[in-house]
C-alpha cells in the first residue's frame, strides 16, 4: 500500500500506534487533518499492545536478544522462563499487554471515550478488589493484606481497621469531599452547607451528615502549603501509621517515600479526590479494565481515524527525515520522510515517540519494569500454600489468614489490584500487582494473569522484581511437578490439583 503513496502530502505522519499516538490520530483527523499513521511491527499498540500467548513469547524473546542494543529505545527483555506445554495449546484464548493499564471509572480517559464515541467499540470490567500489604516494621516478617474501604459502608464492615482508625478514615474521607464541593463551587464555603439542598428532588441519600455543623475538620487548614502529605497525615490526621501507608500508596498512587514528603499537599489531595470520585460509579473500586486487553483502547481510537479518513500502514519503517520547500504551498518549510519500502512521503509534522533519540533522557531516569506470571491460583492462595520459607519472608500465611480460601479462590476478589509500600522488602518503589482472570478474557478458564509493575533509575540497585521473581520460580520447581502428576489425564489448563506458577 505504501507504493501508493508516493510524493503525497500529509499534515501529520504519526509513528507508532501507542495510545497517545492513537488518541492524537483520532483527534487531528476529526478535525479535518490529513494524518498517515505507521507502524514497523505487525499489531497495533507499541508498547501498549496486546498478544496472545505464543506471540507474547516471540515479542519477548526478540526483545531480549536485543536488549544490548543501547540505541534501541524500546522495551529491554531481561529474562524469559520456559513455558508449560499445556499453556501453548491454548495459546489464543490468552491476551497478554505488553504494558497493563486501569483506567479510572470517572476522569478524562472516561469523558473522552464518551465524548468522541469510541466507547460504543469497548467493554469493560470493574476490579472487585483494592488491596495494600502492610508491614509494620521495614522489610519486618509481620506484615497483613487490607482491603481499601472507601465508602461509609465498607469503612464499617472492615474487619481489619480499628475502630479509632474507622473514625479518622471516615473523617478524612468527609474533609476530602467538602474541600472538593468547596472548588467546585469557586472558592465558597457555603456549598458546603447547602450540599443537601441540592440534592433534595433527586431521590438519593443526603450526601452530607443533616446533624454535622460546618466547621473546619482539621485545625490549621489554611497552612496546608506549608507542610508535607506525611505530616498532614500524621499531625493534623492524627493517622495510624497503617492507615498513613493506605492512603499514601494505595489511594493517592505514590510511587516512594520520597514523593510522600516532597510533593505539595495540594497535588496529593487532588489525587485522592480522583480517586474517590471513580467510587461507587460502575462497581465498588474506583477501576475498571478493558475486556481483551489494553491494546482494545488503541484499536479503538485507530478504528475511529481509519473511519474518519486517516492512513493506517502496518510493518512499515521511517528510514530518514529530511527538511525541504514545499513549491506548491509558496516553498513553505516541511518534512520529507523515506520509508523503508521505497516510498517517499511529506508531511507539514512528523509525531512519535520511536523518534525520540535516547541521548535526550535525563540524567536520572525512570524506568518501568514489569514482571508477568500466570498461575493456576489466585496470588493469594499462591503465597499461603506454597511451603517456600523466602516467599513467606515477604507474604507470610498471617498475612492471608483472615482471608479463607476457597475452591480455586479466595474470600478476596479474582479480579484485583495489590498494592505492595516502599520498603516492604527492600523495594525503594511502591509494586503494584494487578490480577486478572478468565471474566476479561486475559487468560482461559481457571488460570490468573499476574502483572507486576514498579519503578526503578539508572542510579538504583532496586532488586525487588528480581527477588519475586526467585521466589515465584521457587515455588514454580516446588509444585509444578505435582501439578503435572495430578492432571496427567486432564485435557484442561487448569483443575484441582497442586497451585503453581505456570509460566
Amino acid at each position: 500500500m505504501a507504493e501508493g503513496l508516493e510524493g503525497e502530502k500529509f499534515d501529520v505522519v504519526l509513528v507508532g500506534t501507542g495510545l497517545t499516538e492513537s488518541v492524537l490520530a483520532a483527534a487531528l483527523v476529526l478535525n479535518g487533518k490529513t494524518v498517515l499513521h505507521l507502524d514497523k511491527e505487525d499489531h497495533y499498540g507499541s508498547h501498549e499492545a496486546t498478544l496472545p500467548l505464543d506471540q507474547f513469547m516471540l515479542w519477548a524473546q526478540e526483545r531480549r536478544n536485543r536488549s544490548n542494543d543501547k540505541n534501541e529505545n524500546t522495551f529491554h527483555v531481561t529474562r524469559v522462563d520456559e513455558l508449560d506445554e499445556r499453556l501453548l495449546q491454548h495459546s489464543r484464548r490468552f491476551n497478554i499487554d505488553i504494558s497493563a493499564r486501569l483506567v479510572l471509572c470517572r476522569g478524562r480517559t472516561i469523558d473522552a471515550l464518551i465524548s468522541s464515541g469510541v466507547h460504543r467499540y469497548l467493554s469493560f470490567h470493574a476490579l472487585d478488589d483494592t488491596l495494600a500489604l502492610y508491614s509494620e516494621k521495614e522489610g519486618g516478617n509481620e506484615k497483613e493484606i487490607l482491603r481499601v474501604p472507601c465508602s461509609k459502608a465498607a469503612v464499617f464492615k472492615s474487619r481489619t481497621l480499628k475502630m479509632v482508625e474507622k473514625r479518622q478514615l471516615m473523617k478524612f474521607l468527609r474533609f476530602c469531599m467538602d474541600r472538593a464541593t468547596t472548588i467546585q463551587a469557586g472558592g465558597d464555603d457555603n456549598a458546603v452547607r447547602w450540599r443537601n439542598e441540592s440534592k433534595l428532588d433527586q431521590g438519593r441519600s443526603l450526601p452530607r451528615p443533616q446533624n454535622k455543623e460546618f466547621k473546619s475538620i482539621y485545625e490549621n487548614e489554611e497552612s496546608l502549603s506549608d507542610i508535607s502529605f506525611q505530616e498532614f497525615l500524621q499531625d493534623s490526621c492524627k493517622m495510624s501509621p497503617r492507615l498513613l501507608s493506605l492512603i499514601s500508596y494505595t489511594v493517592a498512587l505514590l510511587k516512594n517515600e520520597q514523593q510522600l514528603q516532597n510533593d505539595k499537599i495540594e497535588s496529593i489531595l487532588n489525587r485522592v479526590q480522583r480517586y474517590l470520585n471513580g467510587l461507587g460509579r460502575f462497581g465498588t473500586t474506583a477501576f475498571l479494565y478493558p475486556m481483551y486487553g489494553v491494546a482494545e483502547l488503541v484499536q479503538a481510537f485507530c478504528r475511529l481515524a481509519a473511519v474518519h479518513g486517516g492512513i493506517y500502514i502496518l510493518r512499515e519503517k521511517v528510514e530518514l527525515l529530511t527538511h525541504k520547500a514545499d513549491e506548491a504551498e509558496g516553498n513553505e518549510q516541511c518534512v520529507g520522510v523515506r520509508l523503508a519500502s521505497g516510498s517517499s512521503v511529506s508531511a507539514t509534522w512528523v509525531v512519535g515517540s520511536d523518534l525520540v533519540k535516547k541521548q535526550l533522557k535525563a540524567k536520572t531516569h525512570l524506568r518501568e519494569c514489569h514482571l508477568v506470571c500466570v498461575s493456576n491460583a489466585p496470588i493469594v492462595s499462591l503465597c499461603s500454600e506454597t511451603s517456600n520459607e523466602k516467599l513467606k519472608e515477604v507474604l507470610p500465611f498471617s498475612a492471608v489468614q483472615n482471608h479463607p480460601i476457597g475452591e480455586r479462590g479466595c474470600a478476596i476478589g479474582v479480579r484485583s489490584l495489590m498494592v505492595i509500600p516502599p520498603n516492604t522488602f527492600s523495594n525503594k518503589y511502591s509494586i503494584h500487582v494487578l490480577q486478572l482472570d478468565s471474566m476479561v478474557e486475559a487468560v482461559p478458564q481457571g488460570l490468573f494473569l499476574l502483572h507486576f509493575t514498579t519503578m526503578t533509575s539508572d542510579d538504583d540497585n532496586d532488586n525487588s522484581l528480581d527477588q519475586l521473581l526467585s521466589y515465584l520460580t521457587e515455588i514454580s520447581q516446588e509444585n509444578l511437578e505435582s501439578y503435572r502428576d495430578a492432571n496427567k489425564t486432564n485435557d484442561e489448563t487448569a483443575s484441582n490439583g497442586n497451585v503453581a506458577v505456570m509460566w
